[in-house]
């Protein structure tokens, strides 16, 4: 195919961005790498992840303290569903912004930040069913 500029009609090589003749810019090649997004779903993946281990730890030390009755007090079920409901933001989040970046472009950062929200949302149904199952 022969590509024309649209300033001067000069003929142009395939791949050329601007025109030999005239100097014009005859194409826009700027390739959305979706790098920000990837970046951040990275970010919210490391993030989600953290308060996810400090779900568990908060588990593990009730536990260990034999607070499992105490599971049902209004306080205690406001700071879980807190802490839950920000986990599953911040995940979620970072999924959707990991996958958009996994579609512009394939690679491995894109790959480890999905990963790592996927890992953080399953994590997240695992203490919400461990917390369900007292009630």
């Amino acid at each position: 195919m022969l590509n024309f500029c649209t300033n001067c009609g000069h003929k142009l090589e395939e791949e050329s961005n601007f025109c030999t003749s005239c100097g014009f810019q005859v194409k826009n090649k700027v390739k959305k790498t979706g790098k920000g997004f990837s970046i951040a779903s990275m970010v919210l993946g490391i993030c989600s992840m953290l308060v996810l281990f400090s779900e568990l730890s908060v588990t593990i030390y009730d536990l260990n303290l034999e607070l499992a009755p105490y599971f049902n007090e209004p306080t205690y079920i406001k700071s879980l569903i807190d802490y839950m409901f920000f986990d599953f933001l911040i995940s979620t989040v970072g999924l959707v912004l990991g996958l958009i970046a996994f579609f512009k472009s394939k690679n491995g950062f894109n790959i480890s930040g999905v990963c790592l929200n996927v890992l953080a949302l399953l994590g997240f149904v695992c203490v919400f069913a461990y917390y369900i199952s007292f009630y």
